[in-house]
């Protein structure tokens, strides 16, 4: 492809930065392996045939599927999909997690949620007892093998309509 878009064997090897024999090499193997000559030697030039006019578009064409073939198995490798249950104290699973699990669904289309509402204690000891993977408690409990991360704070007495707001994280 580079020696038809440069129209020369030599500019060729500069832009794909390879010696001239190398490419000069490949281009022979290339019309060795399709029975066809590609290009004519005109002294130090060369022009292509009629079959490297029919093989060009092709090639381009087949270059581009390929690298769509590779954004599309990049974009399958990054889908998230499944279904996500996570507990939730009444404050968070009533308040905070409905818009944050509909923003995440707009995203991950795929993902099913449930979010399973109770006090913090039940929801903590689910996570204990590993009936759920993740939950969001309003308080703390000390309980042995799990972890705790900050997901937001409660504002609601400073909020002017006494709603409860959570920023996101």
């Amino acid at each position: 492809m580079a020696v038809y878009k440069t129209g020369s064997v030599t500019r060729a090897a500069e832009v794909l930065h390879a010696s001239q024999p190398t490419v000069s090499e490949h281009l022979q193997n290339l019309e060795y392996s399709l029975g066809c000559r590609l290009f004519d030697r005109l002294g130090r030039g060369i022009q292509p045939t009629a079959a490297a006019n029919l093989l060009y578009p092709r090639a381009l064409a087949i270059l581009e599927d390929i690298d769509r073939l590779h954004e599309e198995l990049a974009a399958t490798r990054r889908q998230v999909s499944g279904e996500l249950l996570i507990g939730a104290s009444t404050v968070a699973g009533e308040y905070f997690l409905p818009g944050i699990a509909a923003a995440f669904k707009n995203e991950h289309p795929d993902v099913t949620f449930e979010i399973r509402i109770a006090d913090s204690a039940t929801i903590v000891r689910a996570i204990a007892a590993g009936e759920l993977l993740v939950g969001v408690a309003g308080a703390r409990f000390p309980i042995r093998g799990l972890t705790w991360e900050f997901f937001c704070q409660d504002d609601w007495r400073s909020s002017p309509d006494r709603r409860r707001i959570c920023p996101r994280p």
